[in-house]
């Protein structure tokens, strides 16, 4: 249990033993301290008003007061009778007061889960690749924080492409088997009427934990751990199905690249993803600068698993 709601039961308790005291005793003075003029007590309570918090009742003063009695009031019983009026006016402000008091400590705990900043558990970092596996990467023209940089790249369009229910947009980039894995669940989404948004990405941390040739080939394992917003809504109303359209939610995966030993012609800049306009084998991105290799290997999404979600 956090401290704030600690505090909060304790205040409740607190105030709800204080509350109970107070009422057992007006009521005994109700009881056995009555008023000797002869009044009649008659009281409604209905609010007619907003209140900064919801009761679910209502309160209203309608209190009639008529003495049947000869004597003034101010005589009568030493003011017993004023003495237990006051009382439950006072029983009442108070638990409007516990009330108010409940309705701070919920408005600032709220207002502070709003604020907080969420520390996301990873996993252990793996050990470090051999040095024959660095040695590998850079046969195929790769080193380690490429890889990373890549792969992250990769992951985030395959996600776009997968919320704009049009992965043709990451054929390139994904195995023949994965693309026609998503091709087929993103149909039986559309048929439903459903639309899996995912937004707001941001890596948290990345390992390459294996690399391995497989004849004219390499595979590449990459341990990626991302941020990003994840929901399921409803492709004609909006309405949010599953999921939260404001929710950070953090996940690790364990992602398979395959790397081949032809070298492909590169149809975006690896740095911005600017579509290459300018023809030779050596250029520069118009739009960043950076210096691309037309024809290179490249990063093949083969496999994704989930190792962890929060």
């Amino acid at each position: 249990m956090n401290k704030s709601k600690i505090l909060l039961l304790t205040i409740s308790t607190i105030c709800i033993l204080i509350g109970s005291i107070l009422l057992f005793f007006q009521f005994k003075d109700l009881n056995y301290r009555r008023a000797s003029a002869d009044s009649g007590f008659d009281s409604s309570w209905d609010s007619g008003g907003s209140s900064s918090w919801d009761s679910g009742s209502s309160w209203d003063n309608d209190s009639s007061w008529d003495s049947s009695s000869s004597r003034d009031s101010s005589s009568s019983g030493g003011g017993s009778g004023n003495y237990s009026v006051d009382g439950t006016l006072f029983t009442f402000f108070f638990i409007y007061f516990v009330f108010s008091l409940i309705i701070i400590a919920l408005k600032a705990k709220a207002k502070d889960s709003k604020n907080h900043t969420y520390s996301y558990r990873t996993l252990p970092k793996p050990p470090k690749i051999s040095d024959a596996e660095k040695a590998l990467l850079e046969k195929y023209g790769f080193t380690e924080p490429k890889v990373l940089n890549e792969a992250y790249r990769i992951y985030v369009d395959v996600q776009k492409a997968w919320s704009d229910n049009d992965i043709e947009k990451a054929k390139d980039v994904l195995s023949d088997a994965l693309y026609n894995q998503y091709k087929s669940q993103l149909i039986v989404l559309k048929a439903k009427k459903q639309i899996n948004f995912m937004s707001d990405f941001r890596c948290v941390d990345g390992h390459v934990i294996g690399v391995h040739e497989q004849g004219d080939s390499i595979s590449v394992n990459v341990m990626l751990s991302v941020t990003c917003k994840d929901y399921l809504v409803n492709s004609e109303t909006s309405e949010v199905l599953r999921g939260s359209d404001t929710k950070i939610n953090h996940y690790t995966y364990c992602l398979g690249f395959l790397v081949s030993s032809e070298a492909k012609e590169l149809k975006n800049c690896p740095n911005c993803n600017a579509k290459i306009k300018s023809k030779g084998s050596s250029i520069k991105c118009e739009y960043c600068g950076s210096p691309i290799e037309r024809k290179t290997n490249s990063l093949v999404l083969n496999d994704k698993k989930m190792l962890m979600q929060q």
